[in-house]
């Protein structure tokens, strides 16, 4: 059982990835990606899908652990939360993270 909470996380956490890569790739700006840094918005917006499509398929798989619908979205704005900071920390003075 403990598993499912594990993968609510992750689910937040990929889903929550894909955000900022498909928002500056859809306007048209560089990001980084573990393809490169900066890649292109093309390379943004197809890892932001990648992201969420994974994202997606964590929360399908996670729904046959039995985990209660609150715990489990609870779990997953968690993981949300936390590649947030992540990202913040990480990007916030950082001009090559952010492509410029």
């Amino acid at each position: 059982m403990i598993i499912g909470y594990v993968v609510f996380l992750f689910a937040g956490i990929v889903l929550g990835n894909g955000v900022p890569h498909l928002v500056k790739g859809g306007v048209g700006s560089k990001h980084q990606t573990p393809f490169g840094k900066p890649s292109s918005a093309l390379v943004n917006v197809i890892w932001g899908a990648v992201n969420l499509l994974g994202g997606f398929w964590l929360v399908v798989w996670g729904s046959t652990f039995s985990v209660p619908f609150p715990i489990a979205g609870t779990l997953a704005i968690v993981g949300l939360f936390l590649i947030g900071i992540f990202n913040t920390a990480v990007w916030q003075n950082d001009p090559v993270a952010k492509g410029e």
